[in-house]
């Protein structure tokens, strides 16, 4: 299975529109996950037109859309554990903050990868033997023009990450 892995579009507050040259790419994979800041209705409606679409709402976005999707989310992939959270507060650690609260909102679940933004910085990392998994941010970063996203790849159980760097405007 491959799935489009994106975070912190602001689309409206940092870029105008969502990148059409990531929609033409996306439209050929098998889902989308998005970890939340889409800012609008709008965009999720867009990304959720794609199908199999797994989304959580982030602090930026509108009340709209707090509405109906969720803060955090679990599911399985191919026997694939993934949890799914925005993340909130100072960068520092984030995704032991990130860890901390989804092990406590779903206390007997053994994760092996989550997926979280809001810090707008790509990383890849393993903590307490869950890969922790932040896409960067499609609108881009105070410290780069350049958005991020990414590409995970799952088959039977082996999974595949390939960040991808794009102009946003």
């Amino acid at each position: 299975m491959k799935l489009a892995v994106l975070s912190d579009s602001h689309v409206g507050q940092r870029i105008h529109k969502f990148p059409s040259t990531v929609l033409r790419e996306i439209s050929h994979f098998d889902g989308i996950i998005h970890c939340g800041d889409y800012v609008d209705l709008n965009t999720v409606n867009i990304l959720k037109g794609f199908g199999n679409f797994r989304g959580v709402y982030g602090n930026m976005d509108d009340v709209e859309v707090t509405h109906i999707l969720p803060e955090t989310l679990k599911f399985e992939i191919e026997d694939v554990r993934i949890g799914l959270y925005h993340g909130w507060g100072s960068p520092i650690a984030l995704s032991k903050k990130v860890l901390r609260k989804l092990s406590e909102t779903y206390p007997n679940y053994n994760f092996d990868i989550i997926f979280f933004g809001h810090s707008h910085r790509p990383s890849d990392v393993v903590i307490d033997k869950v890969r922790m998994i932040n896409p960067g941010a499609i609108s881009g970063n105070i410290f780069s023009k350049k958005g991020t996203w990414g590409i995970i790849e799952i088959e039977n159980r082996n999974i595949k990450w390939n960040l991808i760097e794009i102009n946003p405007s």
